[in-house]
């Protein structure tokens, strides 16, 4: 019960940073998107079937907020999520840099397949834009599954 709590405090506080991220964070013209990298870190603790229920509510606040394509958002997500948590038993482990780089791949995936379903008027900065999220996820990521290593060694692990 208390990992469901802690989901729930996570993706919500991950929300409201969505939405209130500043313009100097951008890089590329991309926003990071801090439900999707809460999602896929958070799947990646949590299996396949768990990844892809988190990924879906992960996609209903998405699609929620930003008031269309609500499907996409559903698709996009829930396929990201449950792909990170198919890796849990390979490659989550002692160390940042896999869950990171699959924080980068994934959303790379998700946003992609997202521009493909809904084609922008201008492509290239829009596939710049999805680089730059990427990048901030994938930062993000490297300190977020830092601390959260910090705090399994420390034997508060909470999250799980």
């Amino acid at each position: 019960m208390k990992k469901y709590i802690w989901a729930a405090v996570l993706f919500v506080a991950a929300a409201v940073l969505n939405g209130s991220a500043p313009r100097w964070l951008a890089v590329m013209d991309g926003k990071p998107d801090f439900l999707l990298t809460v999602a896929i870190l958070y799947s990646g603790a949590c299996g396949t079937v768990a990844g892809g229920f988190l990924g879906f509510v992960a996609g209903l606040i998405s699609g929620g907020l930003a008031g269309t394509c609500l499907g996409t958002f559903l698709f996009t997500r829930t396929a990201a999520c449950a792909a990170a948590g198919s890796l849990k038993e390979y490659l989550f482990g002692d160390t940042p840099l896999v869950p990171s780089a699959s924080v980068f791949v994934l959303t790379l995936l998700a946003e992609g397949v997202f521009l493909l379903a809904n084609p922008p008027a201008r492509p290239a900065p829009a596939f710049r834009a999805v680089l730059g999220e990427a990048v901030l996820n994938t930062l993000f990521a490297l300190v977020g599954y830092t601390i959260y290593l910090h705090i399994a060694a420390r034997g508060k692990d909470t999250l799980r």
